[in-house]
């Protein structure tokens, strides 16, 4: 108990500290400290459930309406602790539920791994991949789930996107092969790199668009770290988030192939939809949920 007390009281003051200095710390340095916080606290950045609590309280308060149902719109950004989730069931007196962008991979009877089912009033799951209904449904029968589509904004101006229109022009005429979204382990970065080296810089040119999510690398961070500091001259880096949609859309049609490779992931993604709006291929490994709901389209070439 001591230790605990000790540790959450040395990334307290960690994190107030860091806050006054922060606008003085390189863009490296600020990643480079957010990813050490996260690896000693993994709810570091993460939306507390007690905190959603206290909204829905004060919305009950102003309104004089009380919630049948309080419902989350991204339970992936909430915390981890269980302590959290219960403070949210004493608070809001009703039920709840949620979007699970990500869920845990559950094959046969495996249990999901996710912390929200300590939850006495969780009524159940929205899920934008339909293979996660039934994983779910097995392993808890007295809850809800189901499937919404996974929709996307198309809306797309190439001319608007400087950035997009500077990969198109360093490309000078090579196919453009694009990794795009929030880059984190599950992408398949390090599978990505390997394919860069591999590939005939005279055919084919390579981007990388997204923020990247250093804590998730692993062991695989400094190689990566070091290959973003000096990366081939047909590979085209942006390390941020990207200001709009219609700017994300313009890379999807500016590049000839879309990367998704998401080994072992989870859930739907909506570069599916985005790729098949603007007619581009996409690669997907053949044992992911997105290998699976390409396959059960039927328009594929599946390569070993």
């Amino acid at each position: 108990v001591l230790l605990r007390w000790i540790t959450t009281l040395g990334l307290y003051l960690l994190r107030r500290g860091y806050r006054h200095i922060r606008p003085l710390v390189p863009g490296q340095g600020r990643q480079w400290i957010a990813s050490l916080l996260q690896s000693m606290n993994p709810d570091h950045g993460r939306i507390p459930y007690g905190l959603v609590a206290a909204r829905v309280c004060e919305a009950s308060r102003l309104t004089g309406l009380t919630p049948s149902l309080v419902f989350i719109l991204y339970l992936d950004l909430m915390s981890h602790r269980v302590s959290d989730i219960r403070e949210m069931d004493t608070s809001i007196g009703c039920g709840w539920a949620g979007i699970l962008f990500h869920p845990s991979r559950v094959k046969d009877d495996a249990q999901p791994s996710e912390r929200l089912f300590n939850s006495r009033r969780l009524q159940g799951l929205l899920f934008l991949n339909p293979y996660s209904v039934d994983r779910y449904q097995r392993s808890h029968p007295d809850l809800f789930f189901t499937r919404a589509p996974d929709v996307a904004i198309t809306d797309c101006n190439v001319t608007s996107s400087q950035l997009a229109q500077s990969m198109v022009a360093r490309a000078a005429g090579r196919k453009i092969v694009l990794m795009i979204g929030a880059i984190s382990a599950f992408k398949g970065l390090k599978d990505f790199l390997a394919l860069i080296h591999s590939a005939d810089p005279g055919q084919f040119f390579f981007a990388i668009i997204g923020c990247v999510h250093w804590s998730t690398l692993g062991m695989d961070e400094q190689r990566i770290r070091d290959f973003y500091l000096s990366h081939p001259e047909n590979v085209f880096i942006h390390d941020a988030y990207l200001e709009s949609e219609e700017v994300y859309n313009s890379f999807i049609s500016c590049s000839d192939v879309i990367y998704a490779v998401y080994k072992g992931a989870t859930g739907s993604s909506n570069t599916l939809t985005k790729a098949a709006f603007f007619g581009r291929p996409v690669l997907v490994a053949v044992d992911s949920d997105l290998g699976e709901l390409v396959l059960a389209g039927g328009t594929v070439a599946v390569v070993e």
